[in-house]
């Protein structure tokens, strides 16, 4: 057991020893045993499919909803991109190029930490709320991986990034009597990609989320005006980004930040004294 002892030390006392410990080098420690947990992660390689999934939404994705209807197959796809910035106070490009790369971390601040379940080999579970697109009832969830990539050779970034991408999900669909189909024959996809890094002066993080949703429209919606389904979906891709910022903004990205800040200005004091 610990005893409290003069000078700021700590005894350490058993049968056999009896040892003197001072606090910063019992912080010391403890801040270099976090480090090396940070810095060992699991390499992520995605597949060719995956590769280029990312790059299309991602790279040829603007900023705001898009809707794409083929009326005669009755095949549609919508989704949005969200553009995300947050100011984080205190920091600067160093720090935040250290905690960015805490994967764990990132991944449990970005959400609402109750619609958020860790899974292994780097997935988390995202739950989104109930969404309504005329007579079909969605409240889906995404299990997306999440990883830290250090700037490389093939990485088109110059600093850190955190990095996500859907690897499965559930719309968890609910149809209202008079549909004419079931559930999976809708062909449901939902696909989810995104990335954080630091903002170029080192001030906070900025980044983007994309998702895309591909399915067939029930026989009896295909018979509605394309305005009408566009501003459905529109509606409810506005609602589902609106959604994530709120839950980025609202998440504790902002305090597991100064956390680390504090940490590591912590850590600066202590190595004077050592």
């Amino acid at each position: 057991m610990f005893l409290s002892c003069s000078h700021g030390a700590f005894v350490s006392q058993s049968s056999k020893m009896r040892t003197l410990t001072h606090p910063t080098q019992l912080f010391m420690s403890s801040r270099q045993s976090s480090t090396t947990q940070t810095t060992t992660k699991s390499v992520v390689k995605l597949s060719p499919k995956e590769r280029a999934v990312r790059t299309k939404l991602l790279d040829g994705s603007k900023n705001g909803p898009f809707f794409k209807l083929d009326r005669f197959g009755g095949k549609i796809e919508f989704g949005a991109t969200a553009n995300l910035v947050t100011t984080l106070a205190g920091a600067n490009s160093q720090n935040l190029q250290e905690w960015i790369q805490d994967e764990r971390r990132i991944a449990m601040s970005i959400w609402d930490k109750d619609l958020i379940r860790e899974k292994p080999n780097n997935v988390f579970e995202l739950k989104v709320m109930t969404l309504q697109f005329v007579t079909i009832q969605l409240a889906p969830s995404v299990d997306i991986r999440m990883w830290s990539q250090p700037p490389s050779a093939s990485s088109s970034s110059e600093v850190p990034q955190f990095l996500m991408q859907s690897v499965s999900f559930d719309p968890n669909i609910q149809l209202l009597p008079g549909i004419g189909m079931s559930a999976k024959d809708l062909g449901i996809q939902i696909e989810v990609v995104g990335e954080l890094q630091p903002t170029q002066d080192g001030k906070g993080v900025e980044g983007k989320i994309t998702y895309r949703s591909t399915g067939l429209l029930p026989p009896p919606m295909r018979l509605l005006p394309e305005v009408a389904i566009k501003t459905a979906v529109n509606t409810i891709s506005d609602t589902v980004t609106s959604f994530a910022i709120s839950n980025f903004q609202k998440g504790d990205a902002r305090i597991t930040c100064k956390e680390f800040l504090e940490l590591i200005e912590l850590e600066s004091k202590t190595k004077i004294l050592v």
